[in-house]
C-alpha cells in the first residue's frame, strides 16, 4: 500500500512540473517572431538610408551643374526669406513630388484691395533689394535683374527662390535685352554694349560706341540706339563696319524736330518698322519710320477721349511689342490705326508707364490691367490713390509673378 502512495505522489510531482514549464514549440515561436520584426526594421532603415542617399546625391548633381557665381551672392544681400501664408498647409517633410495642377494663369487670390494683400493668400519669396533696380528681363522661370549701387547682376529662380548666379558689373547697367542665348547689357558711361552668354555670363563680346547709349535695339546687322539725356537724337551703328550715323529722323516739331525727349527704341522686323517713344515729358509723342528709308510714317498724339497732355509723368523708359500692338505709356496701339489707343489702361490722359505686357495681363506703374478688356486687376497702391514710383513686375513661364516696390523684391508662387 505505501509503495502505491509513492509511486503515486511521484507521478503527481511529474505531472506538476511538467505543466509549468513552457514548451519548446512556444520558445522557438516567440523568437522567430522577434527576429523577423528586427529583419524588417533593418531593411526599412536601409532602405530609408538609401533613399536619402539617393536623394542628396540628385540635389548634389543638380547643384553641381548650375553656373557657379564668381562672386558670392552674399556679398549683394540677396538672401532669400521664404514664406507661406498661415491658412495655407505647410509643406510636408516627406520625400514625395508635388503634384499640383498647371497654372494658366497667376493666382491674384479674392477681394484683394493691392499687391500686398497677396502675402496672405499664396507662399512666396521675400528679398531685400541689394541696389536699385535699373532693368530686367524674364526667361522662361528665371528673372535676370540688373542693379546699380553697386553694378551686379542677379538671376533668380522663381520656383525655388533662389540665386542661380550673381556677378558684378563693370558699370551701372543701363537697358538689357535678350537675344537668344545672349544677353545684351548698355552701359552709358563707358560708351558701350557687353554681350554675355545669358547661362554661364562669361563675355562674348563687346560694342564701343561713340555716345552715353541708353535704349537701344538690333535690326540685322544694325544697332538703333538713344542717347541717355534729354532731347538727343537717334543713331545707328553698323555692326560690319564698326562706324556709328546720327539719324535725321523727321518729328515735325518747330524746334529741334530731329531731337526727342528720352526716347526708347524698338524694332518691328516683321513690318520693317523704328518706333521712337517719348518718355518723362508733357504731351509726349510715339512716332513710326520706315527702318530702311527711315521715311517718318505716323504719329501717335491722341487718345478716345483727349488730345493732349498724354505721357505727363510717365518716368518709365520702355516700349513693347506684342502681337502687332504696341504698348507705350499705359495705351495699347494699333500702328496701322494713329489716332486713338485701342485699349487705355488707366488714364486716359497717360502717364503711367507700361512694365511688363503678355497676351492676359499689362502692368503699368499704378497696377495690373487685363490685357484686352482694360480692367484693373490688382492695384500696386491701397486704394489706387497714387502709382508706386519705383514699381517693377513680371510674370514667369510658370505664371510666377516678380514684383518690387523699390523697396523690397518679392516672388509670388501661389
Amino acid at each position: 500500500m505505501k509503495k502505491i502512495i509513492a509511486i503515486v505522489m511521484i507521478a503527481l510531482i511529474l505531472l506538476c512540473s511538467s505543466s509549468c514549464r513552457p514548451s519548446k514549440g512556444m520558445t522557438n515561436s516567440n523568437s522567430d517572431s522577434a527576429l523577423s520584426t528586427t529583419s524588417k526594421d533593418t531593411l526599412d532603415n536601409a532602405t530609408n538610408e538609401s533613399s536619402a542617399e539617393s536623394v542628396t546625391e540628385s540635389v548634389v548633381e543638380q547643384q553641381s551643374s548650375l553656373p557657379q557665381p564668381s562672386t558670392s551672392s552674399a556679398e549683394f544681400g540677396v538672401e532669400s526669406i521664404v514664406k507661406q501664408p498661415s491658412s495655407l498647409p505647410q509643406s510636408s517633410t516627406e520625400n514625395t513630388q508635388s503634384q499640383a495642377p498647371v497654372k494658366t494663369k497667376p493666382n491674384f487670390g479674392i477681394g484683394l484691395r493691392c499687391i500686398a494683400d497677396l502675402k496672405l493668400h499664396v507662399p512666396y519669396f521675400e528679398f531685400a533689394l541689394p541696389g536699385s533696380i535699373k532693368d530686367y528681363t524674364v526667361d522662361g522661370d528665371l528673372v535676370y535683374i540688373a542693379y546699380n549701387n553697386p553694378s551686379h547682376i542677379c538671376v533668380y529662380d522663381t520656383n525655388t527662390g533662389k540665386v542661380v548666379f550673381s556677378y558684378s558689373l563693370p558699370e551701372r547697367p543701363a537697358e538689357m535685352h535678350m537675344y537668344g542665348d545672349e544677353l545684351w547689357i548698355s552701359y552709358p558711361e563707358l560708351k558701350c554694349i557687353n554681350v554675355y552668354n545669358k547661362s554661364n555670363f562669361n563675355i562674348l563680346k563687346t560694342f564701343e560706341l561713340n555716345n552715353h547709349v541708353f535704349s537701344y535695339d538690333v535690326y540685322n546687322d544694325n544697332i538703333f540706339y538713344a542717347v541717355e539725356d534729354g532731347h538727343e537724337y537717334i543713331y545707328k551703328y553698323n555692326l560690319t563696319t564698326q562706324t556709328t550715323e546720327r539719324l535725321l529722323l523727321e518729328n515735325k516739331k518747330t524746334m529741334d524736330r530731329f531731337c526727342f525727349y528720352e526716347p526708347a527704341i524698338l524694332v518691328d522686323k516683321n513690318n520693317s518698322m523704328l518706333y521712337v517713344a517719348e518718355t518723362n515729358l508733357t504731351a509726349c509723342e510715339l512716332y513710326f519710320y520706315n527702318i530702311e528709308t527711315l521715311e517718318l510714317c505716323g504719329i501717335f498724339n491722341g487718345t478716345p477721349n483727349t488730345s493732349g497732355n498724354h505721357g505727363f509723368g510717365n518716368y518709365v523708359r520702355e516700349i513693347f511689342l506684342l502681337d502687332g500692338y504696341i504698348h507705350w505709356c499705359n495705351f495699347k496701339i494699333n500702328p496701322t490705326v494713329l489716332w486713338k489707343a485701342e485699349t487705355v489702361y488707366g488714364s486716359v490722359v497717360g502717364g503711367h508707364g507700361t512694365l511688363f505686357v503678355d497676351e492676359d495681363y499689362v502692368a503699368t506703374r499704378f497696377g495690373i490691367f487685363e490685357n484686352n478688356s482694360g480692367k484693373l486687376v490688382l492695384p500696386f497702391y491701397f486704394q489706387g490713390l497714387s502709382t508706386v514710383q519705383k514699381a517693377k513686375f513680371a510674370i514667369t513661364k510658370s505664371k510666377n509673378m516678380m514684383y518690387s516696390d523699390g523697396y523690397g523684391l518679392y516672388f509670388y508662387c501661389g
